[in-house]
């Protein structure tokens, strides 16, 4: 199997620029909020990420290990009254 790769220099400067300016956000966002009292809200995103984000993605990847296929090709699994006819296959 063939790993991926940049067809050119200018789409990896501007991967690595976008990558250099989301872990900058990420990074800066929190501090931000926290210092302007928005920690209630830093608070409550945080638990519900755990709370609905975490399961979400347990379950797209356990479901994508087992079918190897992505989950909305295979709502069949989750259970017998999650399918979906209108789909595309």
């Amino acid at each position: 199997m063939k790993g991926g790769g940049f067809s050119s220099k200018v789409g990896l400067i501007l991967a690595a620029a976008g990558s250099a300016v989301g872990l900058g956000n990420i990074w800066k966002f929190p501090y931000i909020a926290g210092e302007n009292g928005g920690a209630a809200f830093l608070i409550v995103y945080l638990l519900c990420v755990l709370l609905f984000g975490l399961p979400l993605i347990m379950t797209e990847l356990l479901v994508g290990k087992r079918s190897g296929k992505s989950v909305s090709c295979c709502p069949a699994m989750v259970g017998p009254d999650c399918y979906y006819t209108d789909l595309p296959q």
